[in-house]
């Protein structure tokens, strides 16, 4: 789709007279502009589709569903055509959180230890691991979830943090 609309732009600067290059700098530059405007509006609308919680997660935060739900009190996960909750750092820079409740000002990090090194490993086990997508090493994941974190506790929030192998139910969280 960006591909798409590059393309579409590109043309429509060489319609207006524009090199090639020229009209591939200047559609560079307009859509840059457009998608920082997309950003914009969608961080002011926390309106991000396209983060989903896992299955493993969702088994966790199930329950606390649940109760919320008999509650009737607003929180937002990535499952069922929701996405969960963003806070953005400028308009660069954003983080989705695993679970929010928003009146609470609470968010719950559900950490699967295949993505999130849990600083509770030993030194061997924290040295030997990596991510299991980007290959980044414990310290460098540790630290993007600790900036993440800290965005959120300056923004107000309370988080919490579960990792997999803590072996805790959402239902204590309540």
């Amino acid at each position: 789709r960006n591909l798409q609309t590059m393309k579409k732009l590109t043309q429509k600067f060489i319609d207006k007279g524009l090199s090639e290059d020229e009209a591939l700098e200047s559609a560079q530059v307009d859509y840059k502009k457009r998608a920082k405007k997309t950003m914009k509006t969608r961080i002011e609308n926390n309106s991000f589709g396209f983060q989903k919680a896992s299955k493993q997660s969702l088994e966790f935060f199930k329950p606390l569903m649940d109760y919320l739900d008999k509650e009737n009190i607003e929180y937002y996960v990535g499952v069922e055509g929701n996405s969960e909750w963003f806070l953005a750092s400028g308009v660069e820079y954003f983080y989705s959180y695993d679970f929010c409740i928003p009146s609470k000002k609470l968010i719950i990090e559900y950490n699967g230890e295949h993505i999130h090194p849990n600083p509770k490993m030993d030194k061997a086990e924290w040295d030997r691991w990596t991510h299991c997508w980007s290959k980044k090493s414990a310290d460098e994941c540790r630290d993007l979830d600790l900036e993440k974190i800290k965005l959120a506790e300056s923004k107000g929030y309370n988080v919490i943090e579960v990792f997999e192998s803590d072996g805790i139910l959402s239902t204590e969280l309540i």
